[in-house]
């Protein structure tokens, strides 16, 4: 018997949207890709994955001491961090408290991205900036700050956390996470980490 696979349900509209991303960047090059800033925030753990984890063994073999996860009666607490990076740097993690709004991140924005970007290995003009979709960044306020600034902004298709860099970094994030507490000393640790 095998555990029935489950998949994100996609509409029609959404899957020419990531065709469509997908056809406008086929010809994109290496450097190319490397003037793109991808950007998103995520929730670390302190101390385990809100998922489930697998491992793989023999019919006859014991359970070995990493097969075992321990756990933590509310998981140990967690921190939402908004963060991001390029190929040429990894850029400031910075904490997110309480439910973000509209407000709160173009303040993240108008603090970090500036100063990020002049960082760059490129003249501003060329540099992308990646975000998804959420309400957040296609705010009218946020919208508004992004196109004024020198550099450009990326279309991204909906449902398209596989391409977004970003997800692929959860899961280092919350192994730093582990033996930390929750004031202040979990975002020095992952900050300190990820930079370096």
């Amino acid at each position: 018997m095998q555990k029935v696979l489950v998949r994100m349900s996609v509409p029609g509209r959404n899957v020419k949207r990531r065709l469509h991303f997908c056809k406008t960047h086929k010809n994109w090059t290496v450097d190319d890709w490397k003037r793109v800033i991808w950007s998103d925030e995520t929730k670390v753990n302190r101390y385990q994955s809100d998922g489930k984890e697998y491992y793989w063994h023999r019919p006859q073999e014991r359970i070995q001491k990493h097969h075992v996860k321990e756990t933590m009666k509310h998981g140990g607490g967690s921190i939402m961090v908004w963060g991001c990076f390029s190929w040429w740097n990894i850029g400031p993690l910075v904490r997110i408290q309480g439910i973000m709004k509209k407000e709160d991140y173009l303040n993240i924005l108008q603090t970090n991205l500036p100063e990020f970007v002049d960082e760059s290995a490129y003249p501003t003009e060329e540099v992308v900036f990646q975000q998804d979709g959420d309400p957040k960044h296609t705010a009218k306020i946020v919208k508004s700050w992004l196109q004024n600034q020198n550099f450009g902004t990326m279309e991204w298709p909906a449902q398209s956390p596989d391409l977004n860099h970003m997800k692929t970094h959860q899961k280092m994030l919350t192994s730093f996470g582990r033996e930390y507490n929750m004031n202040g000393e979990l975002l020095t640790v992952i900050s300190s980490k990820v930079g370096g």
